[in-house]
């Protein structure tokens, strides 16, 4: 029975476990580092400009104009937003200490180390499916110029000008780490139920054979 209880507390695949955790680490990174190239969100603002220059979504000069007309300025939208960024940066930091708090668990033999897997992942798959949604969310504000999707999701960084390519590319690479991020942790759960039913199986094919006359 001791050895069938050490079985449940190992990983389901150690090979993927090891390669999950290493990914678990650098894609926050990267996406921190890139985000540190931007504090003040000039990037945001100035895809956003490049979007308006291409007739490929609202302008945010617009604003200005309500406001100097004493109008009611439209709500800007979500894609090019500060929310957005503050969200992404939420969710980078609750992944950080979801992190460490896996790191915690795995050192001690304590608890069945593949449950707890499961249900950090399950708490962050949600946190980064939502992220992924954000950056790729639309822009209807000006009704004479809809996007279903920003311009730098759906068109190459070449074909802006010299000074939006950069800013362009790294929302790109930010996009593909998040969708790395939902792809691994979405991986990780399937992976985890799997082996847990395969576990119960198991156990109960082993109890009908003891239980034998």
């Amino acid at each position: 029975m001791q050895e069938d209880k050490s079985k449940q507390h190992t990983d389901p695949c150690p090979r993927f476990a090891i390669i999950a955790r290493c990914l678990e680490l650098l894609l926050p990174f990267l996406c921190i580092w890139i985000w540190t190239l931007d504090p003040k969100g000039a990037s945001r603002k100035l895809l956003w400009s490049e979007g308006a220059s291409r007739l490929l979504n609202s302008d945010p000069s617009n604003a200005i104009y309500f406001y100097s007309n004493q109008t009611e300025t439209p709500e800007v939208p979500y894609i090019w937003s500060e929310k957005l960024a503050n969200a992404n940066v939420m969710v980078i930091m609750g992944t950080s200490i979801i992190v460490v708090l896996r790191a915690a668990f795995h050192t001690s033999n304590r608890f069945n180390t593949k449950r707890i897997d499961l249900t950090l992942n399950i708490i962050l798959l949600p946190l980064w499916i939502a992220c992924l949604v954000g950056q790729q969310s639309s822009d209807y504000s000006d009704p004479h110029h809809r996007s279903r999707f920003p311009w730098y999701l759906v068109s190459s960084c070449s074909s802006a000008h010299l000074g939006a390519r950069s800013a362009c590319r790294n929302a790109q690479l930010t996009f593909a780490f998040t969708l790395l991020m939902a792809l691994l942790y979405g991986t990780w759960v399937m992976k985890t139920i799997v082996s847990e039913i395969r576990d119960f199986i198991n156990r109960r094919r082993y109890q009908q054979i003891i239980e034998l006359p």
